[in-house]
């Protein structure tokens, strides 16, 4: 078994329902231990953005377009991640030190 890494995933699925945040420990083989994790939910307006968002670029024949919306939208959905890898870490960290 190799070193160990600790690494943030995040995934937005196609349920649109919000971002999730987990950490894990690995080797680069396999999980090893898996950390603690967090559900950030979308509020409904911007899940409506995110399905127009998708109506949007399905016409898109060139991967860099980014048609109506989809540039403000991509713009904001990073932002929302960073936001939720701040209260990720915010929340574990809060946990850890707790009794």
């Amino acid at each position: 078994m190799g070193d160990r890494m600790r690494a943030i995933g995040l995934m937005s699925g196609t349920s649109m329902d919000g971002i999730d945040v987990a950490i894990l420990t690995t080797d680069g083989e396999g999980v090893v231990e898996r950390g603690p994790f967090l559900a950030v939910p979308y509020d409904p307006a911007f899940r409506d953005r995110l399905k127009q968002g998708l109506e949007d670029a399905r016409p898109m024949t060139v991967r860099s377009a980014r048609p109506g919306s989809l540039a403000e939208l991509e713009r904001e959905l990073t932002l929302r991640h960073a936001a939720a890898v701040k209260t990720f870490l915010e929340t574990t960290a809060s946990r850890a030190r707790s009794p």
